[in-house]
Parts: structure tokens; sequence; C-alpha cells
């Protein structure tokens, strides 16, 4: 970015300027929100979700001096994906977390808890005081089985927590946006360079 071919603008063609401006950074930030997207759901291992489908872009405003453009998300997450933190169990009262049974061989969840079906499915607690969702298999425990020993009838599927973290922050939004720095300035550079070629300088 050269600073002098923006100032340069602003004295010279600063209603140019902003038109070229306005149209080039909607048409990034739209793009951008789109990486996002695709990004998220590189980072967080995951094909679908609120989080990795929840980034949009906004322009607003019909003049310089109230021209708004960004990307944003407004997924309650977001934050704590970005920066890491603890997840807490809010609208039920448990967090119910994947254990390897109930993931696929990408990583991502199968289905929510209650999809894998109610009547094979159930809820107990372990000695050491954990809570579980197994999964009724239909296989037959072997004759002389004994409790502790490995349980072919059934599979862990979800472990039950209050809380869950911490997480390490992974969303990966502000390392995306630092790396397209310099995209940023030579699309402010274009802009200027062609609102002074608008006005004949």
């Amino acid at each position: 970015m050269k600073p002098e071919v923006l100032a340069k603008a602003l004295r010279e063609a600063p209603g140019y300027l902003f038109e070229e401006v306005s149209t080039r950074f909607d048409e990034y930030f739209e793009g951008f929100a789109g990486e996002m997207n695709v990004v998220a759901r590189a980072n967080l291992n995951t094909r679908s979700g609120g989080l990795a489908n929840s980034f949009h872009h906004f322009a607003h405003g019909s003049g310089a001096g109230s021209w708004r453009a960004g990307v944003y998300t407004d997924h309650p997450g977001a934050a704590r994906q970005e920066f890491g933190g603890t997840t807490k169990a809010t609208t039920r009262r448990y967090l119910a977390i994947p254990l390897d049974a109930a993931l696929t061989q990408a990583g991502d969840t199968k289905a929510d808890p209650e999809l894998f079906g109610r009547e094979r499915t159930f809820v107990q607690e372990s000695r050491d005081g954990r809570v579980f969702i197994f999964l009724k298999t239909g296989r037959k425990r072997p004759s002389g089985w004994k409790a502790g020993q490995p349980d072919p009838s059934v599979v862990p599927l979800f472990r039950l927590k209050k809380t869950a973290g911490p997480i390490e922050g992974r969303l990966g939004f502000f390392r995306a946006w630092d790396d397209e720095s310099e995209d940023r300035d030579s699309l402010l550079e274009e802009a200027a360079e062609a609102a002074l070629e608008r006005v004949g300088s």
C-alpha cells in the first residue's frame, strides 16, 4: 500500500474513492465470510454445525462518513472457539461428549444422542460417578462373563458432563484475517488509483 496514493485520492477525489472502496470491500467481505465458513469447518473438524455456517457479511451506509462493512457471526460459541474456554450445559442438564463409538472415521459426531433411538440407549452412572449414554448392541455376553470384564452387549456412546474444557481456541478467525492484510492493502490502493483515474489525475 502506498500511503501517498491514498492521501492524494482523499484530497482530490473523495467521492470517487468512497465508491471504489465500497464496491471492492463489499465484494471482499462477502468472499471472506464464505471463506470463514470453510475455515471453520476445517479447523473445528466438522462438515456442518451452526458455527461452521454462521459467518455473514454486511455493508450499509450511503456516504463516506456512514458506510460500514465487515464480517460477523452471531453464534454464541464463536468467542469460545476462537479464544478457548470452558463449555457449560445451559439448555440441557448435561453436555453429551461423544466417545469413539459415536464418531465417524473423519471425527464427526454421527448423530445427536436421541437419534440413536431411546429403545436402544440408556443412561448409567459408573462406580466412580461418571455418567454415560450406552448403546445396546444386540450381542450376547459370553458364558462365564463377570462384572468388570468387557461387555459386548453395550458400548458407551457419550459421556454426560456439566462442563467440558478448557478447550483450546481453534476457530482461527483472526489468524485468517491477519493472513489477508496485504490483500486488503492492495484493494485499497487499487481503489485510490481508480478514483484518481476518474478525475484525470
